[in-house]
């Protein structure tokens, strides 16, 4: 992921103004405009006084875990090591999807190198939907195999119920955009509320969502999703 993406989507989770993280990093509005614009990037200082900030690593600011995430491409497959997150409120769960499909999923995204499932989801929850989550018990564990651009791809994702820890639940609004992207990105991704059943009606992933969501109170479930690749 970009730069501009990561430091927007840090600076709106923890409510900061352009204004407020310039006086923070003694720099101008327009710097901070211009960095989360891709027009120029911070000097390493700047860098140290941002990750200092948002109390992450440099690393992390300018996007070199992305070369740790469980998402391999070789010459002919793919191989994804994927974790997402089940929230159901008043009947209905909140599943996401980009602006450029009808193909919803549920919010959550790749594990990097050395972090433990849980841990990976706590940090995409708290990236995308700026909510602070704790992990329940493991329900789904899913194997997918389905065609990612031009290559076959090998998905595994554990799928996990979690709680928000803020007890206003209502501080994600049905379609919020999430907080790595901008207002006419393309592939923007977006967060929506679906009631339990509509899920049914619309395509999602697991293929089997509609189903298993009426059965969450059951022991962990095994899917085996083979897309038709012909």
């Amino acid at each position: 992921m970009e730069f501009k993406y990561i430091l927007t989507g840090l600076r709106k989770c923890r409510g900061f103004s352009q204004e407020e993280l310039a006086s923070r990093v003694f720099v101008t509005r327009q710097a901070v405009s211009r960095w989360e614009n891709g027009e120029t990037i911070p000097k390493i200082d700047t860098l140290k006084r941002i990750a200092d900030v948002f109390d992450v690593p440099i690393s992390r600011l300018m996007g070199f875990e992305d070369d740790k995430l469980c998402l391999f491409r070789q010459s002919e497959f793919v191989f994804s090591y994927r974790v997402a997150g089940i929230l159901v409120r008043d009947g209905n769960v909140l599943l996401q999807k980009p602006d450029n499909t009808e193909e919803y999923a549920l919010p959550g995204g790749h594990v990097i190198f050395g972090e433990t499932a849980k841990d990976a989801l706590i940090r995409r929850w708290r990236e995308e939907l700026c909510a602070e989550i704790t992990v329940g018990e493991l329900k789904w564990v899913e194997e997918n195999l389905f065609m990612w651009g031009d290559k076959p791809c090998q998905q595994i994702s554990w799928d996990y119920i979690v709680k928000l820890k803020d007890t206003d639940e209502n501080m994600i609004s049905d379609g919020a955009l999430s907080a790595t992207y901008k207002e006419g990105d393309s592939a923007a991704v977006r967060f929506y509320w679906v009631a339990l059943d509509a899920v049914r009606d619309i395509s999602v992933y697991p293929s089997s969502a509609a189903e298993l969501l009426k059965k969450l109170d059951e022991p962990l479930q095994h899917i085996v999703y083979y897309e038709d690749m012909k």
